[in-house]
């Protein structure tokens, strides 16, 4: 019952994560959010008005997501805290 390759998913191997979050990723995260949300907002207010604002929403979601991110990461910087 215990023994090499018994066990389960609990001691499957798995890949190291390719994905890096660097100082950059928040900003970005943010500025594709909120490109999302004007296309949301064109949308909403010509052709697709609910489908319009739901896809504006994720992007001020987003948005908020990618800021909160960047002040995680930045934080030392932009207030100026010595280390």
């Amino acid at each position: 019952m215990f023994g090499p390759g018994v066990g389960g998913a609990a001691t499957h191997m798995h890949p190291k994560s390719t994905l890096k979050i660097d100082d950059e990723t928040g900003m970005r995260i943010g500025l594709a959010g909120l490109f999302v949300a004007l296309v949301g907002t064109v949308l909403a207010f010509t052709v697709f008005p609910t489908g319009g604002y739901w896809i504006g929403v994720i992007g001020g979601l987003l948005g908020l997501l990618g800021m909160i991110i960047h002040f995680a990461k930045n934080w030392r910087s932009i207030f100026r805290v010595d280390q």
